[in-house]
């Protein structure tokens, strides 16, 4: 399963600040690392819906997040929303301290279920 010509297998993203946000697409998983903000959150949004729309299963590991700010935390809570608005299961594994700082502080579940390993 792949994402099209804007991830594929892998991908990186730079933002402004020259920080960079690997994505990886292994399995079926969604593989998120490095510093996750505001920055990224067009081309992030743009890769969900790719891939919620093309995996029947979407797992997303976000082990490797080491900074979280409330757009991108919001639009992996999103994410989740409609891929069960359309019939699908999704889960979030690997859930870095960054991703539960961050949601603790604004009360914002991420997982619903116990945490698994990450895939691989």
């Amino acid at each position: 399963m792949g994402l099209g010509p804007t991830l594929g297998k892998r991908a990186t993203l730079l933002n402004r600040r020259e920080n960079t946000v690997q994505l990886d697409e292994h399995d079926g998983v969604l593989k998120i690392a490095g510093d996750v903000g505001i920055n990224e959150v067009e081309e992030l949004h743009r890769l969900l819906r790719d891939f919620v729309g093309a995996a029947p299963r979407p797992t997303v590991d976000l082990s490797g997040v080491e900074t979280c700010d409330t757009a991108a935390l919001q639009l992996l809570t999103a994410a989740r929303k409609t891929a069960e608005r359309a019939g699908k299961p999704f889960d979030f594994v690997g859930l870095s301290p960054a991703i539960r700082d961050v949601s603790a502080v604004l009360g914002l579940s991420v997982n619903r279920s116990p945490d698994r390993r990450p895939a691989g």
